[in-house]
């Protein structure tokens, strides 16, 4: 049986705005295994960048309320201090956004940005970090290294960029690695590379990665399992096979039927009419059913995730069978 390095259980955070509370997340529920690559997909504005946010404590104290649990390998992390999670992030838990030249200092060198996350993180040496850079630069295919340590970020492509980013995410060997829409700035070529280096990462220092993405494309390309959300909930959490040989939930079918074919021609895409809901309320029923084909008087109740196949759940078991 897998283990489990992270537990989420009915995770909500609320925001508070000027024009009311608004409910990002309201019950979030998954685990993510060791070693697996785990795929969270959903439209944007669904809550998957807030499910990482509030995982590592990045949203403002004074204006959101989290609840919930969160283990990391049985360890609470809802409720540690700030300082206590200083020691989490970088160390056991990293992340690497989607626009990289957001993250990059561009005053610093790459050898110095990579540098910092030893000298911060582990205590290590200005001389012994800076070989440690050199080595994660080598390691995520960045070369010559030497002379890339010595550029700044403006001086690197997109593709570049992000690999410095992910080897700033990945210095200090972390236990899960979370990787935010990490490829939609960069061209197909360069997104299917770094692909390709986030599975090599994954066999190299045997992390697991939170894959955050709109694209069920790449949930096909690499991720074990997957986790669909939608109105700050996942609707649906299956194996990536699974999802795509016997989709439960009418959502995930959405989504998997508005991918582009390449060998079908079509004159329009398909879309899900309507748009998510404005979470200014707590959803009682199932958040999807103004947009669903398949709604009837049982979606006005609370629909909980529940087993429809191994290893697969759904919160809507009624739909199923559906065709």
């Amino acid at each position: 049986m897998e283990r489990r390095l992270l537990e989420i259980r009915d995770l909500k955070v609320d925001l508070m705005t000027q024009r009311g509370i608004v409910y990002a997340l309201q019950g979030v529920n998954m685990d993510i295994c060791e070693g697996e690559i785990h795929g969270l997909v959903g439209e944007s504005g669904c809550g998957k960048s807030m499910t990482s946010k509030a995982i590592l404590h990045l949203l403002d104290r004074r204006r959101s309320r989290v609840s919930g649990s969160v283990l990391l390998e049985g360890r609470e992390l809802i409720g540690l201090s700030e300082r206590e999670m200083r020691k989490v992030r970088g160390n056991l838990i990293s992340i690497v956004f989607q626009d990289p030249m957001i993250s990059l200092n561009p005053l610093m060198t790459v050898g110095d940005q990579i540098a910092e996350s030893y000298t911060n993180h582990q205590g290590d040496s200005r001389k012994a970090a800076l070989a440690k850079a050199f080595d994660m630069l080598e390691l995520v295919g960045i070369h010559p290294a030497d002379r890339r340590m010595k550029q700044y970020p403006f001086e690197l492509s997109g593709g570049l960029q992000q690999r410095v980013m992910i080897a700033m995410a990945a210095a200090c060997r972390p236990k899960l690695l979370i990787a935010d829409e990490p490829t939609t700035s960069l061209d197909v070529t360069i997104q299917a590379q770094i692909l390709e280096l986030f599975k090599e990462l994954r066999r190299e220092l045997k992390m697991s990665i939170l894959m955050i993405t709109h694209n069920f494309g790449i949930v096909a390309e690499i991720c074990d399992r997957v986790s669909v959300m939608y109105a700050g909930r996942v609707i649906e959490t299956a194996s990536s096979r699974g999802i795509f040989d016997r989709t439960a939930h009418p959502y995930s079918r959405a989504l998997i039927a508005s991918i582009p074919k390449a060998r079908h021609y079509c004159e329009y895409l398909p879309v899900i009419p309507g748009s998510p809901p404005r979470q200014f309320e707590r959803e009682i029923g199932c958040s999807f059913r103004p947009r669903c084909p398949y709604r009837d008087a049982s979606c006005d109740r609370a629909q909980a995730l529940s087993k429809v196949g191994e290893g697969h759940m759904s919160a809507c078991t009624r739909a199923f069978d559906r065709g």
